[in-house]
């Protein structure tokens, strides 16, 4: 099974913890004897206008598209307490060639050169004018470093020299914010709102609303009201809740330059919306749930004999891990997929099913990888140990067994099969 660490960027607290979503994948894999499959893609177009493109999940490439290399690693020394990261789990590469922390353990953003060498760091903890509490880093582009602060739910816009350039408020949009981001004039703030029913049935959306940065709203996008029983399920007991498994939800992002991305969760269909809202294209992938299997059940149930062996004599959270063994149940199949993306070169990254729980940390996790027009391509290997990034670049941290130390690595995608290429 695959243990995919990503999650969308739209991940809401009840749902799994938010981990930076759009950031990409891949391994290392031989071009020979790469075949061009016969696959099918059509495109159609309905009465609306909005061309829909069609593909079956076929690759129309054998074996592996990409590979990842190592570029640099970012050096931290003991004699320098200034470079030293804690709790960075966020990273961009910048267009001057720098590479962007978000080193939220210190409250800033380091800055580390080409080389790997530690440059400088801005920003720091409060809630003046180019501070921030709860930071995410949203984008580092020609404009600058965009940051959102979910606990005083603003942006703020640094240049890449680290000099303050502006502060967005929040606009008063309806549901809970999850995050902000700057698209040229343009704010595009992400909410979200949801029902539950007694029975942990019901259903989450997502809200993409786009506004002036003097409050005045453009337009807005909604994913589908949509929500599917998870293949594990678990309620009960002292600890009353619904853990998901292989579950698929309603989502949406922001694709800057692009758009807006959605779908609803249900359907393997997706909408690339302008930012005045307008459907641009949409995308149908022919796919197929697969049935959950004895061997995907007997690995959550592994997962929950080893926690009870790790909690020794612990005998509170004994008792709440066996409550949570005692109510699991399971479903029949898994959803089609768990999210998508879209990088800045207009390539769709679909996410398959995964599970943050019980899968083998080992695993390869592989990922679809789709060309603007919606045509399926190939797969691409996603390296251990991801912090994040952006397209073509992606930065990985691997931890000293010995000392507990981290190492960040950023590697660089590159192509890996004949006749084809990736910006």
């Amino acid at each position: 099974m695959l243990n995919l660490r990503l999650c969308g960027p739209i991940d809401p607290p009840f749902l799994r913890p938010a981990v930076l979503c759009t950031v990409l994948l891949l391994a290392s894999c031989s071009g020979d004897d790469v075949a061009v499959n016969e696959h099918t893609f059509r495109v159609e177009t309905g009465e609306d206008g909005v061309p829909t493109a069609v593909t079956s999940m076929v690759p129309k490439f054998d074996g592996l598209l990409m590979r990842y290399e190592e570029v640099v690693r970012l050096h931290q020394d003991e004699k320098r307490p200034e470079s030293l990261l804690h709790q960075a789990y966020q990273y961009m590469r910048g267009p001057d060639g720098n590479y962007y922390m978000m080193d939220r353990g210190n409250g800033r953003v380091a800055v580390f050169g080409p080389d790997g060498e530690y440059l400088r760091s801005f920003g720091r903890e409060g809630d003046g004018p180019g501070e921030f509490r709860s930071p995410m880093l949203q984008s580092v582009d020609e404009r600058g470093v965009m940051i959102y602060d979910s606990r005083s739910r603003r942006v703020v816009h640094f240049g890449l020299d680290g000099a303050l350039r502006d502060t967005y408020s929040n606009p008063r949009i309806s549901g809970t914010v999850l995050r902000m981001n700057l698209e040229g004039e343009l704010l595009v703030v992400m909410g979200y709102r949801s029902e539950r029913r007694p029975d942990m049935s019901g259903s989450t959306w997502y809200i993409m609303t786009v506004m002036t940065t003097a409050g005045d709203t453009l337009g807005s996008v909604a994913s589908g009201q949509t929500f599917q029983p998870a293949p594990v399920r678990i309620e009960g007991g002292s600890m009353i809740g619904l853990r998901e498994h292989y579950s698929p939800y309603a989502m949406i992002t922001h694709c800057p330059g692009y758009g807006i991305l959605a779908e609803d969760g249900s359907s393997p269909e997706f909408v690339l919306y302008d930012f005045r809202c307008r459907p641009l294209k949409r995308f149908r992938l022919e796919m197929e749930t697969r049935p959950v299997t004895e061997e995907d059940r007997e690995t959550v149930r592994a997962y929950y004999r080893r926690r009870l062996e790790e909690e020794g004599e612990d005998e509170r959270s004994r008792r709440l891990v066996e409550v949570e063994l005692e109510h699991a149940s399971f479903a029949d199949t898994m959803p089609f997929y768990q999210s998508l993306s879209m990088d800045r070169f207009g390539y769709f990254w679909v996410y398959p099913p995964g599970d943050l729980m019980t899968s083998d940390p080992d695993a390869v996790q592989r990922i679809r990888l789709l060309s603007p027009e919606g045509e399926y391509l190939g797969d691409v290997e996603l390296p251990r140990g991801l912090v994040g990034g952006s397209h073509p670049y992606l930065c990985t941290r691997t931890e000293d067994p010995v000392t507990w130390d981290y190492d960040y690595i950023v590697y660089r995608l590159v192509s890996a099969v004949p006749g084809f290429t990736y910006p």
